[in-house]
């Protein structure tokens, strides 16, 4: 530290500090300390004061969505199980395929893979999993509007993570959408009792207006 004075100037060194003794001209003496690790104290304490401001306003500013008030599903995980299962046989809805939960923008199935699921490698196709993610945003999607058929996927982009063994295969899926035309959904795909993802997907799907002869999905409603 440097402090300019006319006058005499001591100066001594003291480990982190230094102790400067000035005397003016008219004789007049007075003495400083200063300490480092003080001065270093009153920045940090200074710096955590301004960052808890900042991280109050931006949380008064930003408020965080209340998930708990979201709308309950119009179709429970049995309803809607059930009218696949009826209306569209070929997907096996209430065998191999299976609606474990519909929440809040969300759903879980559950796919049982078997031998004739699987590629060469003994590892379950991917068209399987396509089909798993493809299938829960639908679930997701119907449980929350309704049901409305004809919703459809305008597209659907797949990573393929790890190699799933045959068995039962979880995909959770989130609707980070619903609008009156879209949605958009991403599915997290999962093997039964593991923690580590085999796929992750996001899909788009368009719900129909009301020409086309299904009743109009209204998300103010």
């Amino acid at each position: 530290m440097t402090i300019t004075a006319r006058g005499t100037v001591d100066e001594q060194n003291y480990g982190t500090g230094s102790h400067v003794r000035v005397v003016d001209v008219k004789g007049t003496c007075f003495s400083y300390r200063h300490n480092l690790w003080a001065g270093i104290g009153i920045v940090s304490r200074a710096f955590r004061f301004v960052i808890g401001i900042v991280s109050e306003l931006s949380r008064q500013a930003i408020p965080i969505k209340d998930t708990t008030r979201m709308k309950a599903p119009k179709m429970t995980a049995g309803e809607l199980e059930a009218k696949l299962a009826s209306e569209f046989p070929q997907g096996g809805y209430g065998k191999r395929n299976r609606i474990d939960a519909v929440g809040p923008m969300t759903a879980r199935v559950r796919f049982s893979a078997s031998e004739k699921n699987l590629r060469p490698g003994g590892t379950v196709a991917g068209p399987v999993l396509m089909a798993l993610a493809d299938g829960a945003v639908y679930v997701a999607i119907l449980a929350n509007i309704g049901w409305v058929p004809l919703a459809v996927t305008t597209s659907l982009t797949m990573n393929f993570l790890r190699k799933p063994p045959p068995g039962d295969l979880i995909a959770d899926c989130k609707l980070i959408k619903l609008g009156k035309r879209l949605a958009v959904g991403e599915v997290a795909i999962r093997s039964e009792g593991e923690e580590e993802l085999v796929a992750h997907c996001v899909a788009t799907y368009s719900i129909p207006p009301l020409n086309s002869g299904v009743p109009e999905f209204n998300p103010q409603k």
